[in-house]
């Protein structure tokens, strides 16, 4: 929805002058600026960041840098001039030699320059030129090792299943690259550096959505009832890698980017190298594109990609509010007008686990109001479970 908003109220005005921008980078640059901030804002961020990549927005909604656009509009507006039959043809096509600037000049030169070039080739050499930084781009290279694709697919199931629109949105931040890393509030001096870097749910491995997806024990019972393909999923993919003699690690905590998990989970995302990685065929990668997408296996009621977007509905919100909850205990403003003081993990697993699913370690009491108790002394209330999510989601936005 944002993106249309953003596509109506501020792209279609710069789009009425486009053929009189031109391709200049820094004729374009004000305005770029403010379609920028509105492709943050449609992430939800106020202004550029470490969070996401500007590449990969861009990529994922299909919104190319305004230099592409205008060169379009240019050259589409400069043929049309050159091959009509009125007296503007001779301005095009007689342009005299002058040192100054004019836009037949530039429109001829840009003309010769991207001669025979189709609008989404030119799309991509925009991209490349003005918004693809290979020296600061770590995301967006990520982004470009996965190709992630079938966003018309993804369009579609959006519209399909609008109750699991948090999911859906959920999975576009990922593939742009969002995390939680609490390395950049402790950089930006937000959280204190003893602040632990672990998952604020189990407490045990790194926080990312591979650990929270595939692995994470605290979210066991949502992981099966959104997603109970998973183990058919993984011996598939296990039986290619045995087959192929493939050098692929299977352990969920090393070599992230050649780990089959990864493999797994790019996948589902929507990533289109994956196949040639793991050398499926054309039979094999239909298959499989099918089964996340379009239809229903024996394992699943629904495409895999709904799956997905189903438990990150479900998780988000307690992620959420469990990562607020750590942050808030460490922040740095507490801390300088506190005594200095320390969060205990396992209690805020424990405030996070529904009624009946406590570890023996719990010492909290099973009733409609708990506390999660902390060093110094004092403590969060926490409602009632039935009004978490609420509370979580209201907080997220």
């Amino acid at each position: 929805m944002k993106k249309y908003v953003l596509i109506s109220f501020i792209l279609s005005l710069v789009l009425y002058y486009a053929p009189l921008f031109g391709s200049n980078k820094n004729r374009c640059s004000k305005a770029q600026k403010i379609i920028n901030r509105g492709l943050y804002w449609s992430y939800g961020f106020k202004s550029r960041n470490s969070y996401v990549s500007l590449y990969d927005i861009t990529r994922e909604l299909r919104i190319p840098p305004l230099s592409a656009i205008c060169a379009i509009s240019q050259l589409r507006c400069f043929r049309k001039w050159k091959n009509s039959s009125c007296i503007i043809n001779h301005l095009t096509n007689n342009i005299p030699t002058m040192s100054h600037y004019s836009w037949t000049k530039e429109s001829r030169t840009l003309d010769k320059k991207l001669n025979g070039k189709r609008t989404s080739e030119i799309k991509k050499f925009y991209w490349e030129r003005d918004v693809f930084k290979p020296s600061k781009a770590k995301k967006a290279i990520i982004y470009k090792e996965n190709d992630f694709g079938f966003i018309s697919e993804i369009k579609d199931l959006t519209f399909q299943y609008p109750k699991y629109q948090l999911g859906f949105f959920w999975i576009s931040r990922i593939r742009c690259g969002f995390k939680f890393d609490i390395s950049i509030s402790i950089k930006r001096k937000i959280v204190s550096e003893d602040c632990p870097k672990c998952c604020p749910c189990c407490g045990v491995s790194v926080p990312i959505f591979s650990h929270w997806i595939f692995a994470c024990k605290e979210l066991e019972n949502y992981r099966n009832k959104s997603l109970p393909f998973l183990d058919d999923l993984f011996l598939k993919f296990a039986m290619i890698i045995v087959q192929k003699s493939l050098d692929v690690s299977t352990d969920s905590e090393k070599d992230y980017d050649n780990n089959i998990y990864y493999f797994i989970l790019s996948a589902l995302l929507g990533g289109r190298s994956i196949y040639e990685k793991i050398k499926l065929n054309d039979g094999e990668q239909r298959q499989l594109v099918d089964n996340i997408f379009k239809q229903s296996s024996t394992s699943s009621t629904v495409p895999y990609f709904v799956g997905i977007a189903e438990f990150l509905t479900n998780v988000i919100p307690l992620i959420c509010r469990s990562f607020r909850l750590m942050m808030k205990w460490y922040s740095v403003e507490s801390i300088e007008s506190t005594v200095a003081k320390s969060v205990d993990v396992e209690m805020i697993r424990h405030g996070f686990s529904p009624p009946g699913e406590r570890s023996d370690t719990d010492s909290v009491d099973n009733t409609n109001t708990e506390i999660i108790a902390l060093n110094n002394g004092r403590g969060v209330i926490i409602d009632e479970w039935e009004k978490l999510e609420t509370i979580a989601s209201n907080a997220l936005l």
